[in-house]
């Protein structure tokens, strides 16, 4: 009887044990898998904060480049940490006599200017943290090409835009041949 008694207390002790070192493995994998995601949470959260100030600045990137494509050659006026110019309004638009299209030559002013580490245009703000502005207007190879850099704290952003002119049609002349 003392005999089964003991095995009984054995039986019991292994299955405590057994029961401890099942506690003891589920508590080191879930020590390491609470890691592992606060290092996917850091890193979600590097990625979200790179995204959301990078892709502010390709936003303006792309907002620069459709003001400049429909800009007008002569008007553009380049300074320090400021360039202005007038764009046109509609360039393409559908007539009433069902042409392909017809050129009306009404511009805007526009201004982009770098003023207290803001961008600005229009007077209103763009982007923030921006350290340094530059535009550059040159000629290559009969080309018209306006190139800028605007750079905020840790990333810049470049690109050229090719200025076209608009040319007016030309009046016909009917004769009386």
């Amino acid at each position: 009887m003392q005999r089964i008694k003991y095995s009984m207390n054995t039986k019991y002790g292994f299955s405590i044990l057994e029961v401890l070192l099942a506690i003891f493995a589920l508590g080191i994998l879930g020590v390491s898998l609470m890691k592992s995601i606060s290092a996917l949470k850091a890193q979600n959260y590097k990625i979200q904060h790179f995204l959301v100030t990078n892709a502010s600045l390709f936003e303006t990137q792309l907002f620069i480049n459709r003001h400049l494509g429909s800009i007008k050659p002569e008007s553009i006026i380049i300074a320090p940490n400021n360039i202005s110019w007038e764009q046109y309004d509609k360039l393409f638009i559908d007539t009433d006599k069902s042409e392909y299209m017809d050129f009306s030559l009404n511009t805007t002013k526009a201004n982009l200017t770098l003023q207290n580490d803001n961008l600005y245009f229009n007077n209103a703000i763009l982007l923030h943290n921006v350290k340094s502005m530059q535009f550059v207007r040159e000629e290559i190879n009969s080309h018209d090409i306006l190139s800028y850099r605007i750079c905020s704290i840790n990333m810049c952003i470049a690109d050229s835009i090719l200025i076209e002119k608009v040319r007016q049609k030309m009046p016909t002349i009917k004769t009386g041949i």
